[in-house]
Formats: structure tokens, sequence, C-alpha cells
């Protein structure tokens, strides 16, 4: 054996490393498909129940909300929601589907003598911005840094510390913005079960046609029942 070339066994490490890299090649390339093919039945799964969702809706409205043709609907995935006025024009209905429910989450109605009030609301938001400037002296040379931070509330400053060896210095300067919530209709009623009725909409002047639709309304069933 003394004559054996002593590298005999690289050959054998090579195609050894070779197996094993094709082994977790594959092993990789099944892995990758499986991943690929549980997202694809979880994409496959929401969309059937968004189908099925939407399907249950359409015929449940199309079953149980005859008979109120003024309708304002606001829809996601798996969830919608009415405020409906019916065709005499003397009652106000809200409905809301929902998948977690089941389908039907809530049905009331309240007539239109008993609004007593209407109105639009939206909430904002201050958004302050606080941008501060520091210089900072350390063995002579003058250092500065700008830092920005993102503060809703109050106005406030980043204020530099010194030690014995450096001193530091900041201005602050702030700007504020407001950011605008989203717009609700709400009706005010004398029904002590019901004596709010709060519905989103999707802008101000979807917002206004209804306030008036249900102002129109009220005015059109008599003076006796009219908004102040």
């Amino acid at each position: 054996m003394s004559g054996q070339d002593p590298d005999w066994w690289f050959p054998f490490a090579c195609l050894a490393a070779a197996i094993l890299c094709g082994v977790f090649w594959v092993w990789g390339k099944l892995y990758l498909r499986k991943q690929q093919k549980l997202i694809d039945e979880g994409i496959e799964l929401e969309t059937r129940k968004r189908r099925d969702f939407q399907e249950r809706a359409r015929a449940y409205e199309a079953e149980h909300l005859q008979g109120w043709p003024h309708r304002l609907t606001k829809s996601a995935e798996f969830h919608r929601q009415l405020l409906m006025i019916n065709e005499e024009r003397t009652a106000l209905r809200f409905v809301q589907l929902a998948s977690h429910t089941g389908l039907l989450s809530a049905d009331y109605s309240v007539s239109l003598r008993e609004v007593i009030s209407a109105e639009l609301q939206q909430n904002s938001e201050t958004v302050m911005q606080v941008e501060t400037t520091a210089t900072v002296q350390q063995q002579g040379a003058a250092r500065r840094a700008a830092v920005g931070a993102l503060i809703a509330g109050p106005t406030g400053a980043i204020i530099g510390a010194a030690s014995k060896r450096t001193s530091a210095s900041a201005t602050s300067v702030s700007t504020s913005h407001t950011v605008q919530g989203p717009i609700y209709l709400v009706v005010g009623t004398s029904n002590f079960e019901r004596p709010v009725i709060k519905f989103e909409v999707s802008s101000l002047r979807q917002g206004e046609e209804w306030l008036h639709r249900i102002r129109a309304a009220i005015l059109a069933s008599g003076p006796e029942d009219r908004l102040p």
C-alpha cells in the first residue's frame, strides 16, 4: 500500500459532495413546491369564502330587502353594511352582514318620525413633526447632526447632554399637519333601543346626499316631524 496515491480519496469526496448538493437541491425544490402549493390552496380557499359570502349576501338582499330601494352600501371582502329608506319614505333601516357571524349580524329599522337629528361627523388628528439640529463641540471640532422625529401630541425637543469633554446645544423647529379621519353619517333617534345609527360614507358628497335624503323624507312625512 506504500505506492498508493495519498489523494486517492479526493475523487470520492468530490462525488459525495456532489451527491449531497444534489440531494439538498432536490429537497429545496420539493420544499418550495410544497410551500407554493399551500399558498395557492390558501388563496383559493379565501377566494371561495369571499365568493360564497358575496353570493349569500346578494341572496339575502334579494329575499329580505324588497321594498327598500334607496340604499347606501359599504362593502368589504367579508363584511357588508346597508342603510336604506323604504319606498314610502317613512322608515330608515340598517342591515349588517358579516362572514364571521354566519351572515346576518344586525337588522333593525326605525320610523322617520323617531329621527330627531342627522349630521355628518369627521374626526381628525393633529400630527406634529419635530426636527432638531444639534451642535456638538468635542476636542475643538464642531459636529452637527440633524434628528427628525414624528410625534402625535405636544411639542417635544431633544436636548443634548454635556460631559467634561463635550458640550452640546440644540435648536428645534416643529411643524404640524392634520390627518382627516373617515366621514360618518350619524342619525339620532328617540328610540331607546336604537338611539344612534352611525354609518361610514365613502366621501363628503355621498354623505351630504344622504343627509338631505333623510331630511327630505322627514319633511315629506309632515310638518310635525321636521328636524330642528
